[in-house]
Parts: C-alpha cells; structure tokens; sequence
C-alpha cells in the first residue's frame, strides 16, 4: 500500500500528496505521515519544493477537516448513530469521542493529528458538538500546521534515512502523549499522590527522550559512515542555517563521544 502511493507521488506529486491528507482526515486509511517524509525526502533531492509541499499538506489536512466538520454539523448526532460505521465511528465510539472532545477540545484540536485513529474523528465531534467554526478553525489548523510541517521538515532533513520516522516515531510520539494525557488527568483527580504522578510523568518523559535520543544516534553514526561532516554541513538540504547550526552541534558532540 505504502509503495503504491510512493509511485502515485512520484508521477503526480502535489496533487496525491493533498489529496491523500484530505481523504485521510475524513477517513480513509493512508499512511500520510510517511508520504509527508517522503515529500520531505524528495525536497531533499530537489524533486519537490520544500516549502510548497509543506503549504499543499496543510491545505490537504484543512479541507479534510473542513469537510468533516461540516458533515458533523449539518448531518448531527442521530445520523452518525446510525451510520457513523462507515467512518469508523460506532455508537459506543461516538459517545466515548463526544465525552472526551467535550471536556478536552482544544488539547484535541491542536494535538489529535499526531494520534492515528483519532485524527479523522476531532473534525465530526467538532461539528456534532456544535462548536463554533471559529474555535475549531483556529485550533485545528494550527494543529494541521504543526503536524505536516514536522513530518515535510523530518523528511528532509533525514534523507535519504527518512523511513525511520516511520519506524520509531510512534515508538516516541504515542505512547508519550497517551500516557502523558492519562497521568494529567489522574494529577487532576487526585490529591494524596500528586507528588509521585509528577515525578512518574517526569521519569516517563526523560526516557522517551532518551530513546529518541539514541535513535539520532543510530542516525548520525549511519550517516557519517557515508558522508564527511564537511559534505554533510555543505549540502542543500542544510541550506538553512537553523537546521545547519542544530545539526553542525550535535554532529561535533557526537564527534567528541567517540
């Protein structure tokens, strides 16, 4: 599956890569957070334009959730009862989504992208909930924003390597905002161990640093093995001087480590 929709970005580039974002977030089940690396890489190549493909994947994932949003409005709670299966939305799932979006909205709004399963679902409870087009405007499209532009941006600045995102992003991303969401909502409830939560949710954190710490690692230890640090720091894909001077940094420290 994955394969096929590389050859479709490859032939038609911009246009797979909106819509894919855009059916994604009304419901089908595209892997767009490795067809953004992939845009990512080929930016990195010079086949496509680092900034335009950041531009199209937001414009994808807004009318995705566009259009969600205003199928959940106009259509409402009892058509979803009936019918929310096709969307993967049972009546059980509805309810537990509509609890959930109701006492935590804008943290959803602004971070549901990076959850598969639950990305293409904060658009129809927005609208079903009847929340303001302004609010969940804001919100969602900065989330969107937010999330294509880290996956364009990892794609491009990996290369050649952008397929680990694929592998160990979820490794990082999930469980730390799953696990991290549950220990906030237990330091809400609770008053006698709020002390331990705390430093449960700092240990939790520490260690998913750690881990994508030593994923870098692996990284740059399998690039310098290809490349000079002098051919890395000259290349177009560091052309701008933030990523440069990160990675200029964390390529000497690595250095000195050895």
């Amino acid at each position: 599956m994955i394969s096929t929709f590389i050859e479709l970005i490859n032939s038609h580039g911009y246009l797979i890569l909106f819509l894919s974002l855009m059916l994604e977030l009304i419901a089908l089940p595209i892997p767009t957070e490795i067809l953004m690396s992939y845009a990512g890489y080929l930016a990195f190549n010079g086949e496509m334009s680092w900034t335009l493909s950041m531009v199209v994947g937001i414009l994808g994932s807004v009318s995705g959730m566009t259009i969600a949003y205003i199928i959940g409005l106009k259509l409402g709670f009892p058509f979803f009862q009936k019918y929310g299966r096709f969307v993967h939305l049972s009546p059980e799932r509805l309810n537990k989504m509509s609890n959930t979006f109701n006492r935590y909205r804008i943290p959803l709004l602004l971070f549901a992208c990076f959850i598969p399963g639950v990305r293409h679902l904060t658009g129809y409870s927005a609208g079903i909930n009847r929340l303001s087009f302004r609010s969940f405007a804001f919100f969602s499209y900065l989330g969107a924003a937010i999330w294509v532009s880290t996956f364009v941006t990892l794609g491009k600045v990996l290369g050649p390597h952008y397929t680990l995102i694929e592998t160990s992003a979820g490794k990082v991303i999930i469980p730390l905002i799953l696990i991290s969401a549950a220990m906030v909502i237990l330091y809400r409830v609770t008053k006698g161990t709020r002390v331990r939560i705390k430093k449960c949710l700092l240990h939790l954190i520490k260690g998913r640093c750690y881990y994508f710490r030593s994923i870098l690692n692996q990284l740059f230890q399998s690039v310098l093995k290809q490349k000079s640090l002098s051919f890395i720091l000259n290349s177009r894909t560091l052309s701008k001087w933030p990523i440069k001077a990160v990675l200029t940094l964390f390529l000497i420290l690595f250095k000195l480590k050895r």
